[in-house]
């Protein structure tokens, strides 16, 4: 293909971009894990590709996006407490600072992990029971099933109240497509009543 660059969020050998600079070809390595990460990336690339005022002028419709997320959120919050499942066996959720935190607040939930100082955390089931949430966001493979022995004690399992099916792309990645994804979260707690 001849790429002239590439851009990677990391590389599973790192040995690799030596063999790429030896061929000519220019290596970007970025984390991107929240909307601050993205912004960076997005100026870092700009500058890259010689654009840096598309880069600037997407950076400003993320952030104009983001900003009427953010309001309508503290102005009128939906007051559900979710649980964000990334993986269920160990039982993985995403707690303070992570970017489910971020797309629950911003989608007017309340992260029933945000009291959590970790991003990530394998949680108990003896959490769980003592930190019910009113919603699940269940982005791990399949859905908890209600006659699964311990899910079956959630209200949220019990009344079908699991939102599943966003595109993991609108939702766990910070990309130009992240304010869709917490549009469609939104939608999804305003219908749970």
């Amino acid at each position: 293909l001849r790429p002239t660059l590439v851009i990677a969020n990391d590389l599973i050998r790192p040995a690799l971009i030596k063999t790429f600079e030896k061929a000519k070809i220019k290596v970007i390595l970025m984390q991107c894990r929240t909307p601050e990460d993205y912004y960076l990336c997005v100026e870092r690339l700009g500058d890259a590709l010689g654009c840096p005022d598309r880069a600037e002028a997407e950076i400003r419709r993320m952030k104009g996006r983001l900003a009427e997320y953010e309001r309508k959120a503290e102005e009128s919050p939906l007051g559900k407490k979710v649980l964000w499942v990334v993986w269920d066996a160990p039982l993985m959720v995403a707690g303070k600072g992570s970017l489910p935190d971020t797309v629950i607040r911003l989608a007017g939930g309340k992260n029933i992990a945000a009291g959590v100082n970790q991003e990530y955390f394998k949680a108990s089931y003896d959490w769980l029971l003592q930190n019910p949430p009113d919603v699940i966001v269940w982005t791990a493979s399949g859905s908890p099933e209600q006659s699964h022995s311990f899910w079956k004690q959630l209200d949220a399992v019990r009344k079908g109240w699991v939102v599943t099916g966003i595109d993991p792309d609108l939702i766990q990645r910070p990309g130009p497509r992240l304010p869709d994804g917490i549009g469609m979260l939104r939608t999804k707690l305003e219908h749970f009543r």
